[in-house]
């Protein structure tokens, strides 16, 4: 210093006191804190991959809490929404040899429960894992003879339930006078729940089974059914044409109480019920002496005629007819003779279509004036027409059935063609008659 020369000696000692130092830092393990106890605990602790660190206290106590729980599940990171699952080696260094194979065995699936049944681990730390039915209130360990609720892992509890269980233990750490009176009441409130839940719960005189009061269907007769079996049993019903105020009554014996139209309505599908309100019109007779027709046309309306009226017409299309008969209106006829007449048309009409095949197959021609047909067996193609309304005045082309008009027949009269229609479309026509 000012300008004076250390000795090497001074220097020696200086390099010695701050490696001494250093090491000595380097010794003082870091210090971090446990995110459940938070407490601090040095590097020795536990950090899991997902960042969280654990004091090796706190750390084995979950994995045997865990242990002491459903295993067949991972356990997963305790701390805040983590959802990362600890590693076989990070729980076996908390775990003893027995007890760590006991867990890789349930989750290898190396220890299952058969059927309506469950696997169990007992409470004790390092004991076993064994199989009990399904619903057993509680179980005894087979080697430490431990009892204990399977579900909620307590003292067994009886009938009361395992949410119940913690207020049920501490009722029996009372005196006896206070504790009999104490599970008495408690006992009571549990029986009256138990018997509002009964009171819920209604027996569906169709199926037998136990259904909820708010999913059933009481008809006006007060009896109660699920409202699938009430569903069902309409659908049947109006599928079968069932529906008239004595058939869709109420399903239970001796009871014949009527079922409304908005209870159908409310319980079956839109389609079926459609099909009961058609099944209702077509069943339903007014009571007077009206009597209730259809419209003949397709989909059309029903209404009322008066009885004795001859003539009905529709309200919806306007068209008349014979509501007797339901054929077209034949005011002062009778039913059987326009019966007769409308046969006696078709019969003409069939006639007169039957000539018709016959003529286009013959080649036969009409006259232009009085339709009358004519078959020509020899001559020219000029025809003069002699019916009685002719008279042999009209000529016409037997052609083209038209009336000839100058130079009509251009091969002459006797070829198979004229000015409207060639040889070939002749021969044709002909051919495909």
């Amino acid at each position: 210093v000012g300008g004076s020369v250390v000795a090497p000696s001074v220097w020696a000692l200086v390099s010695s006191v701050v490696k001494v130092v250093t090491e000595a830092a380097e010794m003082i393990p870091s210090l971090f804190e446990c995110g459940v106890c938070r407490g601090p605990f040095t590097i020795e602790g536990v950090q899991l991959d997902c960042g969280h660190r654990y004091c090796n206290t706190c750390i084995s106590t979950l994995v045997n809490e865990f242990m002491q729980a459903d295993i067949s599940r991972p356990m997963i990171c305790a701390l805040g929404n983590c959802t990362r699952a600890l590693s076989n080696e990070e729980i076996r260094a908390f775990l003893s040899e027995s007890e760590f194979q006991r867990y890789v065995d349930v989750r290898e699936g190396r220890i299952r429960a058969s059927p309506g049944h469950r696997i169990v681990n007992c409470v004790r730390p390092g004991c076993i894992s064994w199989e009990v039915p399904e619903g057993q209130p509680y179980v005894e360990c087979p080697t430490c003879s431990k009892s204990f609720c399977p579900l909620c892992k307590r003292d067994p509890h009886a009938r009361v339930p395992c949410s119940e269980a913690e207020e049920y233990h501490r009722l029996n750490t009372l005196s006896a006078e206070a504790q009999n009176r104490a599970s008495m009441l408690f006992i009571e409130e549990l029986e009256q729940q138990d018997n509002a839940e009964r009171i819920r719960r209604v027996d569906c005189p169709v199926c037998m089974e136990q259904v909820e009061l708010e999913s059933c269907v009481t008809l006006d007769c007060e009896h109660p059914m699920c409202t699938d079996c009430f569903s069902n049993y309409l659908t049947g019903k109006i599928e079968g044409g069932e529906v008239g105020d004595e058939q869709l009554v109420c399903p239970i014996q001796d009871c014949r109480t009527a079922i409304t139209a908005l209870q159908v309505e409310a319980a079956v599908g839109r389609e079926i019920y459609e099909r009961f309100l058609r099944y209702r019109i077509d069943q339903w007779q007014p009571e007077d002496d009206s009597r209730r027709v259809q419209c003949p046309s397709p989909n059309c309306a029903f209404f009322l005629v008066r009885p004795g009226q001859e003539e009905a017409q529709c309200p919806e299309c306007q068209s008349a007819f014979c509501p007797s008969c339901v054929e077209a209106s034949h005011v002062g006829q009778t039913c059987d003779a326009a019966r007769e007449a409308r046969a006696a048309r078709r019969a003409e009409a069939d006639a007169e279509i039957a000539v018709a095949s016959l003529a286009a197959r013959s080649g036969w021609q009409q006259c232009p004036v009085c339709k009358v047909r004519t078959e020509r067996s020899r001559g020219c193609n000029n025809m003069t027409c002699t019916s009685p309304q002719c008279k042999g005045k009209t000529k016409y082309c037997y052609i083209c059935g038209q009336v000839p008009q100058g130079n009509h027949f251009p091969q002459g009269i006797y070829a198979d063609s004229c000015v409207n229609v060639s040889e070939e479309e002749y021969r044709a026509r002909r051919e495909g008659s």
